[in-house]
C-alpha cells in the first residue's frame, strides 16, 4: 500500500527523519489524550516546592483526600462546572495549581485564572506557579522564564506548546474579555468586586469559554456573607456534595460536625465521633460486605481524625471538612 511504502522510505532514508518528526507532531494534534485524572497526574508528576509548602517533595493526594473528588471532577468530561466552598487554608489553590499543571503537561489548551486583584495574580504567578513549574520535571521547560520579550511570556501571561495561561484581575474588564479560553478558574470569587463597568466579572469570564464544547469552569472560594455570597449561590445550584466520613461505632457515613466530636478531658488524642449524634435518616450506611473494621480501614480513618484534633483542636468548625492523611474517600463537590 502507498502508506506502507511511504513509511518504509522514511525509515530507510535518514534525511527524511526530520520530515517524519514534523508529520508525527502534526498528527499528534488530533490524538485524544489518554485517560488520566488530575489527582492521578498530581500524584505522579507534581512536586511541592520548599517556598510554597511545609512538606516539599512529591505531591500525595492521600494527604488531602478530600481534594481527590474535587480534582477528579474537574477532569471528568461529563462535568462542565465545579463549585468548591471551603474554609481558608484547606488546599483550594492547590486544586487550581494541579489543574494548571495537568493541562500544561497532559491536555494543553488556553486557560484563564481570575483572581480578586492584580497583586494576587502576581503573587500566584511568582510564588506558586513558577516554583511548581521549576520543580516538577514534567513541566520544566514547557514554560520559559519571562526574561525577555522574545519568550512571549510575562508574569501574568505564559505560553506553552498547545496553549497559554492568562492570570487576570476581576477588576480588569480588558483582561477578562481579551481572549477565548477553554478552562476558566475563578479563585476566591467572594472577594471579587460586585461589578465592573461591563458587568459581573464572573459572567464576563465565563463568556470566554462559550466557543468550546468541552469547556471547564472552576469556582472556588471561602464563603463570606450569607445571602450575598457568590460561591454560596453557585453551590446551591449544584448537586451540593460534601465530604463524608464513617462513624467509628456504627460505620454510618456522615458529614462531620463539631458537636459530633468528643474526647476525654485533657486528652485530645482520644477524639472520636459520638455515635449518639449520628442521624440515621438520610445518611449512608456501608455495612454490607466485608466489615471496614475487619479491613482496618475504619481504624486508620479514626486515628487520622484523632491526630487532627490533637494538633488542631482550636480550629473553627468550618475546618472539619479538612481531614488529615488517610481519611475516607470524599463525596466530591461538583455540578453536572
Amino acid at each position: 500500500m502507498p502508506s506502507e511504502n511511504y513509511s518504509t522510505n522514511l525509515a530507510e532514508n535518514p534525511e527524511s527523519e526530520a520530515l517524519a518528526e514534523v508529520v508525527a507532531q502534526a498528527f499528534s494534534v488530533f490524538q485524544t489524550p489518554p485517560a488520566l485524572t488530575i489527582s492521578g497526574w498530581a500524584d505522579s508528576e507534581r512536586q511541592l516546592s520548599r517556598e510554597a509548602s511545609a512538606e516539599p517533595g512529591q505531591w500525595d493526594t492521600s494527604r488531602a483526600e478530600y481534594l481527590r473528588g474535587i480534582m477528579d471532577a474537574v477532569s471528568d468530561p461529563a462535568v462542565e462546572m465545579v463549585v468548591v466552598v471551603s474554609a481558608a487554608q484547606c488546599g483550594k489553590t492547590e486544586v487550581v495549581l494541579n489543574t494548571i499543571g495537568y493541562h500544561i503537561h497532559h491536555d494543553p489548551c488556553p486557560m484563564l485564572v481570575v483572581m480578586p486583584n492584580d497583586q494576587m495574580c502576581t503573587s500566584l504567578s511568582r510564588d506558586r506557579i513558577a516554583p511548581m513549574v521549576r520543580d516538577s520535571p514534567a513541566l520544566k521547560g514547557l514554560i520559559k522564564e519571562p526574561k525577555s520579550r522574545t519568550t512571549g511570556n510575562t508574569v501574568n501571561h505564559k505560553l506553552f506548546p498547545g496553549g497559554h495561561l492568562t492570570l487576570a484581575s476581576a477588576q480588569s474588564t480588558s483582561n477578562l474579555s481579551a481572549r477565548p479560553c477553554r478552562v476558566i478558574c475563578f479563585d476566591e470569587v467572594d472577594r471579587f468586586i460586585a461589578s465592573t463597568s461591563e458587568g459581573d466579572p464572573v459572567t464576563l469570564g465565563k463568556k470566554r469559554s462559550v466557543s468550546f464544547w468541552n469547556r471547564k469552569i472552576l469556582m472556588i472560594s471561602t464563603p463570606t456573607i450569607r445571602g450575598e455570597s457568590r460561591i454560596e449561590a453557585a453551590y446551591e445550584t449544584s448537586d451540593q456534595r460534601r465530604f463524608w466520613i464513617p462513624c467509628e461505632a456504627c460505620e454510618t457515613f456522615q458529614v462531620l460536625e463539631w458537636q459530633s466530636v468528643i474526647w476525654d478531658k485533657k486528652k485530645p488524642e482520644t477524639a472520636r465521633t459520638d455515635a449518639d449524634t449520628v442521624k440515621p435518616n438520610g445518611q449512608i450506611s456501608r455495612n454490607s460486605g466485608q466489615s471496614r473494621k475487619d479491613s482496618g480501614e475504619l481504624q486508620q480513618i479514626v486515628k487520622a481524625w484523632r491526630d487532627f484534633i490533637s494538633v488542631d483542636s482550636t480550629r473553627h468548625s468550618s475546618h472539619l471538612d479538612k481531614p488529615p492523611q488517610n481519611s475516607s474517600k470524599p463525596k466530591d463537590t461538583r455540578r453536572s
